[in-house]
């Protein structure tokens, strides 16, 4: 199966090209790249878990490719939001983010990251759903110290991933949850069920 690369971070990264019985060829190559913001002013938190690190960040495609779009990073316990630009085709990049949350999360929420985890048997995820043709892609990194597991969610999701998001969101603003539910993860299904059912009409002709 081919594969193509974006660059994120100044780090070269893999991801696949999905190719279809029924041709279809629905990619969007990117350029993405999300900085993070200074944690210098969030507040002290007495304890710590210093060991503990998560990425989620949203990367438009098509049409939304040049919108600002959702980066929350956590380290430790202290998390911070930020909108910001997450796909160039120049790898040029605007300088403008909107912070919108600086907190800490309880380190309660990151043991059930841990045992959420602790069911999953693969440590790199990926998931698409080629029957939309824009949309974007859900990209979320949990480390714990060295061992670390990834999701590249391409128009659809996951439901480690999406465990993992309900508890991100009882810390964001109502107006500025991650935008994930069950219904992306039916609808990949709905997709794939139909190409299954095309696939066999191809084959009786």
């Amino acid at each position: 199966m081919p594969w193509g690369f974006c660059c994120y971070e100044g780090v070269l990264v893999r991801f696949k090209l999905t190719e279809l019985k029924i041709t279809i060829i629905i990619l969007t190559l990117v350029l993405f790249s999300c900085k993070q913001q200074p944690v210098a002013s969030i507040p002290p938190n007495d304890k710590e878990e210093p060991s503990f690190y998560l990425k989620y960040f949203f990367v438009g495609l098509g049409p939304n490719a040049w919108n600002k779009w959702p980066v929350i990073i956590v380290k430790g316990t202290k998390l911070i939001y930020t909108y910001q630009q997450t796909s160039s085709w120049t790898g040029e990049f605007s300088k403008d983010k909107d912070t919108i949350l600086m907190t800490t999360i309880r380190l309660s929420s990151i043991d059930s990251i841990r045992n959420i985890l602790g069911n999953l048997k693969d440590t790199s995820i990926y998931e698409t759903n080629p029957g939309i043709m824009s949309g974007g892609s859900h990209y979320l990194t949990i480390a714990f110290g060295q061992d670390t597991t990834s999701f590249e969610l391409h128009n659809t999701f996951h439901y480690t991933a999406l465990k993992i998001t309900d508890l991100l969101n009882t810390y964001l603003p109502s107006d500025k949850k991650i935008w994930a539910d069950e219904q992306m993860i039916i609808d990949e299904q709905k997709y794939w069920d139909w190409m299954k059912k095309q696939a066999k009409k191809n084959k009786s002709k």
